[in-house]
């Protein structure tokens, strides 16, 4: 059931943070994910329709899950490795125990 409830809360929290930002999510680039495991990013993808290959998962079998940084560590690596640039809109997310989904979206920009 939990599976169930993560992956439908995980969309709705990312549909609402690119609505919030005046996007739809099929104008969301990336998503830089909560590490836990692949599944639940699976789940998303299949629930959302958001393309699999731009959810940034590198890390998680390097690092796992990192209690309140994961987002900002693949957004760093993805910077990092060129996988990400100017414009590229990210939706940041967080999913936690309790049951709590929050995302943020944020665009990538030049480096001043």
């Amino acid at each position: 059931a939990f599976a169930e409830s993560a992956r439908k809360q995980t969309a709705a929290a990312v549909r609402s943070a690119a609505r919030n930002a005046g996007l739809g999510l099929e104008q969301v680039d990336w998503v830089m994910p909560h590490l836990s495991n692949r599944t639940l990013w699976r789940g998303f993808c299949n629930e959302s329709g958001f393309a699999w290959d731009r959810v940034c998962l590198a890390l998680v079998s390097q690092r796992g899950h990192n209690f309140g940084t994961d987002a900002l560590m693949a957004l760093e690596h993805a910077d990092s490795t060129g996988r990400v640039g100017p414009g590229d809109r990210c939706a940041l997310v967080a999913v936690g125990q309790g049951a709590y989904f929050q995302s943020i979206v944020v665009e990538v920009e030049e480096d001043s």
